[in-house]
């Protein structure tokens, strides 16, 4: 009895997570298309933020792993070498963006740098929040890696790994967002 009340509230945590993920990460997505549309130099400073081949090579590189996922919640196990596989591919997607980052830091492209002393209060509220959720991102991974690396959580059941894949959803959505309206769109 314990262990489905135990159960049953993970559930519902994992759900509210992806609740608020969803809608965090589609309300951006509103607003990036607001300043696309509107917006002045902040968007395509933002857009320049990530290089076309490394966002082609960290989508890919998520894709896999979220490819990994399902494979194993469809076979309803999830085996040592399957988690480690996602966590591997997780690392790799952090550390694409994280050397960009770094990249961007010696260009001058935070606070401190010319350019954004330029900017507007527009531009600036809308690259800090491009930021803000950029990094949130990255955290998501992090925490889905180390999951993933070294399983804390024993995975025990289909019904938790189908909760997992769900709570996998989020980091894909906003890579995908990220990449179609700053990639592609600009």
């Amino acid at each position: 009895m314990v262990a489905v009340a135990s159960f049953s509230g993970f559930r519902i945590k994992v759900k509210v997570i992806k609740f608020f993920g969803f809608l965090f990460f589609s309300g951006l997505s509103g607003l990036f298309v607001y300043y696309k549309l509107f917006g002045g130099v902040g968007f395509n400073m933002a857009a320049g933020f990530f290089p076309f081949t490394p966002g082609m090579i960290n989508l890919f590189l998520l894709s896999i792993a979220f490819a990994v996922a399902f494979v194993g919640r469809k076979q309803m196990l999830v085996g040592q070498s399957v988690s480690f596989m996602v966590g591997v591919f997780l690392v790799l997607f952090l550390s694409g963006h994280i050397l960009v980052w770094l990249g961007r830091i010696k260009e001058g492209l935070f606070i401190g740098g010319g350019v954004l002393n330029s900017m507007g209060v527009d531009d600036l509220v809308y690259f800090s929040i491009y930021y803000f959720s950029t990094f949130f991102m990255l955290l998501f991974a992090l925490v889905l890696s180390v999951l993933y690396l070294f399983p804390i959580v024993k995975v025990k059941g289909p019904e938790k790994m189908e909760i997992l894949f769900e709570a996998f959803k989020p980091l894909y959505l906003a890579e995908v967002m990220v990449f179609v309206l700053f990639y592609l769109w600009n």
